[in-house]
This record gives structure tokens, sequence and C-alpha cells, in this order.
């Protein structure tokens, strides 16, 4: 048995790291309860069973036969899932793009026997890029459109030329490292499983994105999804991946310890006196504790909205922890395949487009 654990926490290098950030820093400074963010707990619990259903159902089996029909080789369907990626995160923010179409480039591509490594590392920076555009597209923008009072066509233009030309970078990087191998999609036989329950998944998934758009509370669907599960299927649960919540609950626990921390607060404060400051603040903060909380602890400092937008939308790129979106992806990958591998490819392919993307940006903001 303790070999098992053992074994299992190996496995799970970024929960370990987040656990140790939050418990050394919880020695430090007294940490609190209301850091966590039960409302992006739950809405990953909620859509993360959602999606698992709906693949037991066969349901994205089915829409990945009639990607790789009309798309045949493994460039083809990775552009297309890189775009869709991008296009699904202005909507449903990053997070929900990648819990729900993750799970469908791994099933493409393991029904087609080959590696979706870069395929999802693809995907990943497509839906941090995409989430830029909207102010619902991820939680650093919602809170900068609220605390700046911003319009959306303000926010809109500000963040088009980034995603423009992130979105056309990756197209590029695309064609470049996906092969043209032809590919073949096979469905091994499985029982059917009716509609009522395929409707039902479909349903909880619908309440799981209308929770995290506030529509309804994030409680009134978790319990819709929990009570579900437990009456249809309660198996279900045991395919979840407690380690990614857990993960989570870290992190907002050694984020919100840094943010009361007066070095930390002195620091952001002495920085921001400039745009081109501001923006560098940004993005070198979102590398170490993601870009959510380095627009929390920049914006009340300063009023140079659009550095700290693209500060911390572009630092979504860099680190695992740049931006927690990646850490969905690297689960997801990390279950069926060797995970350091990913990790090693994933962060040399975002300290390249980091790089570029830092630095053409940087010289738009006055010194």
């Amino acid at each position: 048995m303790f070999r098992m654990i053992r074994s299992k926490l190996r496995e799970e290098i970024v929960f370990l790291v987040s656990l140790l950030l939050a418990m050394t820093t919880s020695f430090l400074v007294k940490p609190e309860f209301g850091d966590i963010d039960w409302h992006v707990v739950g809405s990953l619990f909620n859509l993360m069973a959602a999606v698992i259903g709906l693949e037991r159902v066969r349901m994205l089996d089915t829409i990945a036969v009639r990607l790789v029909r009309r798309f045949s080789d493994e460039r083809r369907v990775t552009l297309a899932m890189v775009l869709l990626t991008g296009l699904l995160a202005t909507a449903v923010t990053n997070d929900v793009a990648l819990i729900s179409l993750v799970p469908l480039m791994l099933l493409i591509a393991r029904k087609s026997n080959f590696d979706p490594m870069r395929a999802v590392i693809l995907q990943t920076l497509a839906a941090n890029i995409g989430s830029a555009l909207t102010p619902m597209g991820n939680p650093q923008n919602l809170f900068l459109f609220s605390h700046y009072k911003l319009t959306p066509s303000a926010l809109f233009l500000a963040a088009l030329p980034f995603v423009a030309s992130g979105m056309l970078v990756l197209s590029a990087a695309t064609l470049l490292l996906i092969p043209t191998r032809p590919i073949t999609f096979k469905i091994g036989m499985t029982r059917e499983i009716g509609r009522i329950r395929t409707l039902l998944y479909l349903l909880l998934f619908a309440a799981g994105v209308a929770a995290v758009f506030r529509w309804i509370p994030v409680w009134t669907a978790s319990l819709a999804v929990t009570g579900t599960l437990m009456m249809l299927d309660r198996p279900l649960f045991r395919k979840m991946d407690a380690f990614l919540l857990l993960t989570f609950i870290c992190f907002f626990i050694a984020i919100g310890n840094l943010s009361r921390m007066p070095v930390v607060t002195e620091l952001a404060g002495n920085l921001l006196s400039t745009e081109r400051g501001t923006y560098l603040a940004g993005l070198l903060l979102s590398q170490g504790i993601s870009n959510v909380p380095a627009a929390l602890l920049l914006a009340p400092f300063t009023e140079h909205w659009r550095a700290v937008l693209l500060g911390v939308n572009i630092g979504g790129m860099g680190t695992l922890v740049a931006s927690m979106a990646s850490l969905i992806s690297y689960r997801l990958y990390a279950r069926h395949h060797h995970g350091s591998s990913y990790l090693k490819e994933f962060h040399a392919v975002n300290a390249i487009l980091l790089m570029l993307f830092g630095l053409v940006f940087l010289f738009t903001f006055a010194a």
C-alpha cells in the first residue's frame, strides 16, 4: 500500500510542488480559507465529470470520427483542433476549452496510434492566447475588465494584435512540427449506452458552463453533477483526477499567502511607474505565481491597464504555472503518457514564444 502511494506521488510532481509552496508560505503568513476560489474548483469538478461522462457514452468518439473523416492526416487534424481550441477559449474560458477539447485530441490519438504531445502543447497555447480576446475568456480578463471599468471594445482592440499574431504563429508551428502522416481512426466494440444518458451528460456539461458564467451558482451545478452520478454512474468518480483539484487548491493557498507578504506588494508598487515596467512586471510575475494572481497584485498599484492586460496574458506562456489552465492539459496528457517528456517540450516551446511575443510587445509601450 505504501509503495503504491509513493509510486503515485512520484507521478504527481506538480501537486507535490504546489503542496510544498502552500505549506512553506503558510509558515510565513497566516493562510486564509477565503483564498481558495471554490468557484474555479467547483467548475473544474463539474466539467471534468461531464466530459468523462460524454467520453463514456462514446459521444467524443462520434465527434472524433467525423473530424478524422474530414481531416485525414495528423497535421490537418491537429491544426483544426488548435484553431477550434483558440476559438472556443474566447467564449467559454481557457480552462473549459482545454477540459472539453484536450480529451478529444487524446482520444483521436489513442484510437489512431500516435503521440499527441505536441498537439496538446499547441492546444494549450491556443487556449491561453485565444482567451485574451474577450472579458470572459479567462479570470484575469474578467477581473481587469471590472477593475478598470473597461468597455468590451477597448479590451478587444487592446488584445487583438497579440491574439491574431499568436494564432498565426501557432498555425505555422503546427505546419512545421506536426507530420502529414495519414491516420486511421479505429473504435473498438463497446456496449451501447442509451440516448437518455447521453442527454443527461450534455445537460450536466451545460450546467457546468452556466456555472462558469455565473448564470447559476456553482454549488447548484455541483449538486446536480454529484446527484446524477450517484444515481447513474458511481464508477465515474474513480476516473476523475482528484490530484488536479488538490493542485489548484494548494496553488490558491500559496498565491493568497504571497499576496499578503509586504515585500511582494512593495516590490510591485516600485515597478509600476511606467507602462514598460508594468508590462514587464506582469510578464515576470506570471511565471512564478501565474497570471491571475499577478493581475490581482498589479492592478491596484497602476492605471496602465493595457500594460497589465498584455503583460499577464502574454505571461501566460512560459512556465507550467504561468497559466493555471496549462495544468489541466498537463494532467490530462500525463494520465496516459510520459509526463517528463511533455514538460521538457512544453517549456522549450513556451520559452521561445514568450521571448518572441514578450520582446515584440515590449516596444509598444513607453519606457
